[in-house]
């Protein structure tokens, strides 16, 4: 059995992706509770609403790098300013790019940020979960 995160935010502009993420994330038992959102932005201004209440930051965040308006790196880059500007974030959460891009240099623009966890390619899969557990 996975780890069980308390709380994980998943970011990505398909709703049809978020919802059947959030269904396989709540019964494989990875976390008790999922946050889905649609835009970086919404990501970010939800983030900033919880950094009062360590309870509601989530620990683990899964980002769509090809999103509209901000893209995964953009938000990357967003929250890299919120963790200068706040303590609380700065250990608060590991960040799992999931993604459909297969482009190499993504990955390792995305490995050279301090919150990268793992970059993993969409769909999510119940092996995930192991990976997870074991990064």
């Amino acid at each position: 059995m996975p780890k069980k995160y308390h709380k994980i935010l998943l970011i990505d502009d398909d709703r049809v992706i978020n919802h059947v993420n959030k269904k396989m994330i709540l019964i494989s038992g990875l976390a008790e509770e999922v946050i889905a959102k649609e835009s970086g932005e919404a990501a970010l201004d939800y983030i900033k609403d919880s950094i009062a209440n360590k309870d509601m930051l989530p620990e683990l965040i899964f980002l769509d790098i090809q999103m509209p308006l901000m893209n995964g790196f953009e938000f990357l880059a967003a929250f890299d300013g919120l963790t200068k500007q706040y303590d609380s974030l700065k250990n608060a959460c590991k960040i799992i790019m999931l993604t459909s891009s297969i482009n190499p240099a993504d990955k390792e623009r995305f490995s050279a940020n301090q919150h990268a966890h793992l970059f993993l390619n969409k769909p999510l899969t119940k092996e995930m979960f192991v990976l997870i557990e074991e990064s």
